[in-house]
């Protein structure tokens, strides 16, 4: 809706400027078979009327009834941003006050800065329709080439960037991929940092969307994310739902991208800011690189669980230097949160796949794939990995515990362990935090500020357990009792959960 009040305010300056460009005060006896200037002048009075009535309506409709209004205004204004009779007034005018002369550089001038100024004192938008009727009224009152496009490219540069894009979806998390990648987008003329409007083809609007390289908005919130290492630009919400289902996306689905505020979340974006590398020069060791270690705390069994990036996916290409630690820890188990068995064979089947000791484990029956989701909020995962726990019980250890990075949905399910074996709040962030430190070197020491938003996560995986509300102290939570019914909204009975306590945790 302020899109579209924003046009039709538009295109009553552009009125406002052929009328400023237009003598008033005499008019030109018409030759015979001619249209006077002083018609032109009643038609542009008749025209004001009407845009001046219009916008009024609008404003008074968006003020008391827009969520019940909103598609009577649209197509009220629709009709009246199609009207014949206005678009021949304007179109006879501005050719009538040509041929009269009526227009003077001093004039266009004028009208040029009014518009400038209009725009930057409130906060609206250009279009290219302005730009052109700008270019128009300059050439017609004779001002300069150079000076003509100067006016140009301060006024295009009002203009919003705006695309209608295609959709695809995103099997593994349910979100929606943007059809072209990273570096079209952007050339389109978006930044991480940017606040973008959504306008979905079914009529759905969400405004003022964070664009940003990383999942760094809150628990659950919407954002537009261009990943490391993904080729597309993608709908989200932070461990949340899937948005393709949530916004009703197909196949032919569209979404319109607008730029709403350039910069307003660049804090935001500079302070996470978080780009790894794939090449093991860069780390000090296989561990750090692999994001490979045991898992530490409360009364959890000594080097029985073990968390780490892929063994498989090589897509970070980190595969094959983990699936040698996994082979020289001994693993006897994983749970593999990321991969179902379409995925995994196609693993198996790339020219680069070097981990012969997981896919011997896989073939004997002891890689579990879970192909999760990563909103750990939801019934669906707390039904799958509390399922998964259990069959845990039912192999042998050493257990290893991976996902695609070894960071989020491996984080939660160890968090889960850790306060299963009656871990500390503190010991189940400490793990967490490593894996930050391994992939981009992000300690307590290093970068406070930073360390202290990227905790938050950790803080909500034990909120979560307790169902407590966000700003609880973590500290003053049962998290042994938050874990236990964590599994029970799973499904797991009382033995079944005593059973996974009594397989993770030293005699």
């Amino acid at each position: 809706m302020k899109k579209m009040l924003t046009s039709a305010i538009g295109i009553l300056l552009c009125l406002a400027i052929l009328l400023s460009c237009t003598a008033y005060a005499e008019s030109t006896p018409a030759a015979p078979g001619e249209v006077g200037t002083s018609d032109y002048v009643e038609w542009l009075k008749d025209g004001w009327k009407l845009l001046q009535k219009t916008v009024e309506n609008a404003t008074n409709y968006l003020k008391e009834n827009l969520p019940v209004w909103e598609k009577t205004i649209e197509d009220y204004y629709k009709q009246f941003s199609k009207n014949p009779e206005v678009e021949d007034a304007w179109e006879t005018l501005k050719e009538g006050a040509t041929e009269a002369g009526r227009v003077s550089k001093e004039a266009a001038t004028e009208a040029y800065n009014r518009v400038c100024k209009w725009i930057q004192e409130n906060g609206g938008t250009a279009s290219e329709e302005l730009a052109e009727a700008i270019d128009r009224v300059g050439r017609a009152a004779g001002v300069d080439e150079s000076t003509l496009a100067e006016w140009h490219r301060n006024i295009t540069g009002f203009i919003k960037p705006s695309k209608t894009l295609g959709v695809l979806q995103d099997m593994e998390f349910g979100g929606i991929w943007l059809a072209p990648s990273i570096e079209e987008f952007n050339a389109i003329g978006f930044a991480v940092g940017d606040s973008v409007n959504l306008t979905f083809d079914n009529r759905i609007t969400v405004e003022d969307v964070p664009y940003y390289s990383g999942y760094y908005t809150p628990v659950g919130g919407i954002l537009v994310c261009a990943y490391q290492g993904n080729e597309h630009v993608k709908i989200a919400r932070n461990y949340g739902d899937p948005t393709w289902e949530e916004f009703g996306m197909t196949e032919n689905s569209t979404v319109t991208v607008t730029l709403n505020e350039k910069g307003k979340y660049l804090d935001i974006e500079e302070l996470y800011a978080l780009v790894y590398s794939n090449n093991r020069e860069d780390f000090a060791s296989d561990i750090v690189f692999s994001n490979f270690r045991e898992v530490q705390g409360g009364n959890l069994k000594p080097f029985w669980f073990y968390r780490s990036a892929s063994p498989c996916d090589n897509q970070a290409n980190r595969a094959a230097c983990t699936n040698r630690l996994v082979e020289e820890n001994g693993i006897r188990f994983a749970l593999n949160l990321s991969d179902n068995e379409e995925k995994y064979t196609s693993y198996t089947q790339a020219a680069d796949f070097d981990s012969a000791y997981y896919d011997s484990l896989y073939q004997k029956g002891d890689v579990l794939l879970l192909a999760m989701k990563a909103n750990y909020r939801s019934d669906d995962f707390a039904k799958t990995i509390s399922e998964a726990l259990f069959t845990m019980t039912e192999h042998s250890g050493p257990c290893l515990i991976h996902c695609v990075e070894g960071k989020d949905r491996t984080g939660f399910v160890c968090a889960l362990l850790l306060a299963l074996a009656n871990a500390s709040a503190q010991e189940i962030t400490d793990d967490y935090m490593i894996t930050y430190d391994n992939y981009y070197g992000i300690t307590k020491e290093s970068k406070p500020e930073t360390y202290e938003a990227i905790k938050l996560n950790a803080d909500d995986f034990l909120l979560c357990m307790c169902e407590a509300e966000t700003g609880t102290p973590v500290e003053t939570l049962d998290l042994k009792s938050g874990a236990e019914n964590y599994l029970r909204r799973g499904g797991l009975s009382e033995e079944q959960i005593a059973a996974i306590e009594s397989f993770i945790t030293a005699a």
